[in-house]
């Protein structure tokens, strides 16, 4: 099982320790969500808690927390994400 926090980390294509659209885009591809860009782009907006364009480590983690939409990704729900 991998952390949340090296989960994070590969959702983050770049490595800028923030999650933006393009890789939250990549990611709903990968897992195989039939969705529209709108919808897409509404839960982007939902995690995006401060509305910057950006989901950070903090928003991330906080939507994990809420078990919203979480993938099965083997992933542990245990450590910090800083």
């Amino acid at each position: 099982m991998i952390s949340i926090r090296d989960y994070f980390n590969r959702i983050d294509g770049n490595g800028d320790g923030q999650i933006d659209q393009n890789e939250f885009r990549q990611l709903a591809q990968q897992l195989g969500l039939n969705r529209t860009e709108d919808v897409i782009d509404a839960v982007f907006g939902a995690i995006d808690a401060d509305g910057d364009g950006l989901i950070s480590r903090s928003e991330f983690r906080q939507w994990w927390d809420r078990g919203e939409m979480r993938p099965d990704t083997g992933a542990e729900d245990a450590g910090t994400m800083d």
